[in-house]
């Protein structure tokens, strides 16, 4: 088949050439096929595929495409492995129901060097007219490799995920036996003070030992489900159902918003939460208000406690800065980053925290 062959129509009438050419030199496979599925015209790279076969107008996309479903029965699009074909699917949609389908996950398997291979492309179809008839022009990007790899990191990252879950349930039993030898040598032995001064470090470690892999299992589940609409309100409220004593007031626009983030956005709340009990001092409330500005929306976590010190304001969000294990504000930050979400630490020193959550605008809703 050659450019000669195109029936008069979407290519054919083209004065220029242009769309002819654009179409023959596409990087993307193009097929042109008819109301009835056979290919009237394939671009370089569909020949590429096709190799030295004969190709004719009564080629179906299966025998193109060399299906491990085409050599079956009566051949491409009759056997029970067609009627879950993506390709045949959207040849039809396009035709019976004129529906375009743009950039849609398919794949084939196809016969390579006399083996089956399943193929993974991106595919596309686009409707065209040619008076009482009509035809579809198929495109089909291929990202086989780049399937493969996912498929193969996700593996990897199960395999991980079990070995990791299985570390820290096995190094928290050890740490829990251990805590529970020295809680009762502190109570049968009669220890002078410098002795119960080593005792109490090493519960002090084992507790923070705990913390770790605790954390180590919360910084494992970050971006390992896709982002999601999070409210706010709810997420805040879950947060202070664990410190009730504190005084909780909500600005009311903040009712009904959303954020898009990772699942894990309610532990940003709640380490907040944790921190200001922590660290704030004398500390009876916190406030929570929205700000809006011309592309972000801001939240604003306040306290009054003791505040944040300036030579602080920064450090507090890095990794083991702190007076526990220095985890929490750097897990904050680092769930709010999935999302391009920032948060910073403005507050008056000795006037209580101040933290400010930037999240981009088109990153919120409100229902």
């Amino acid at each position: 088949m050659t450019d000669d062959d195109l029936k008069p129509g979407f290519l054919a009438n083209d004065k220029e050439g242009r769309i002819s050419r654009a179409f023959k030199h596409a990087p993307l496979v193009m097929v042109v096929l008819d109301k009835d599925a056979r290919v009237q015209s394939i671009n370089e790279a569909a020949k590429a595929i096709v190799g030295d076969r004969c190709v004719d107008s009564s080629v179906l996309p299966g025998q193109l495409f060399n299906c491990v479903n085409a050599g079956v029965g009566d051949g491409c699009g009759t056997t029970p492995g067609c009627k879950n074909c993506s390709i045949r699917g959207a040849i039809t949609k396009a035709v019976l129901d004129r529906e375009e389908i743009a950039r849609q996950e398919a794949s084939l398997t196809i016969f390579e060097n006399g083996e089956p291979s399943k193929r993974h492309y991106l595919l596309s179809t686009t409707i065209m007219d040619l008076d009482a008839e009509i035809e579809v022009l198929l495109s089909l990007l291929d990202i086989t490799d780049m399937k493969r790899s996912e498929i193969h990191l996700q593996q990897v990252n199960k395999k991980l995920s079990i070995l990791g879950s299985f570390t820290r349930h096995d190094v928290l039993n050890q740490v829990t036996a251990a805590q529970g030898y020295l809680e009762l040598l502190e109570m049968t032995s009669e220890l002078d003070q410098k002795q119960t001064d080593y005792l109490n470090k090493v519960l002090t470690s084992i507790v923070n030992i705990a913390d770790y892999m605790r954390f180590n299992r919360t910084y494992q589940e970050l971006g390992s489900k896709a982002p999601a609409w999070q409210d706010v309100v709810q997420s805040i409220m879950d947060a202070h159902s664990h410190w009730t004593q504190l005084k909780m007031r909500i600005d009311p626009a903040l009712v009904g918003m959303q954020l898009y983030a990772d699942p894990l956005v309610n532990k940003v709340f709640y380490n907040l939460m944790d921190n200001a009990i922590r660290h704030g001092g004398d500390i009876s409330g916190i406030e929570v208000n929205l700000e809006k500005g011309d592309d972000f929306y801001s939240i604003i976590w306040e306290d009054n406690g003791v505040g944040i010190p300036e030579d602080m304001k920064e450090r507090i969000f890095a990794q083991g800065v702190g007076k526990n294990t220095g985890l929490g504000l750097f897990l904050v930050r680092e769930i709010l980053a999935i999302t391009n979400i920032s948060i910073i630490e403005d507050g008056v020193p000795g006037e209580g925290a101040r933290f400010r959550i930037d999240i981009p605008r088109f990153d919120c809703r409100w229902v």
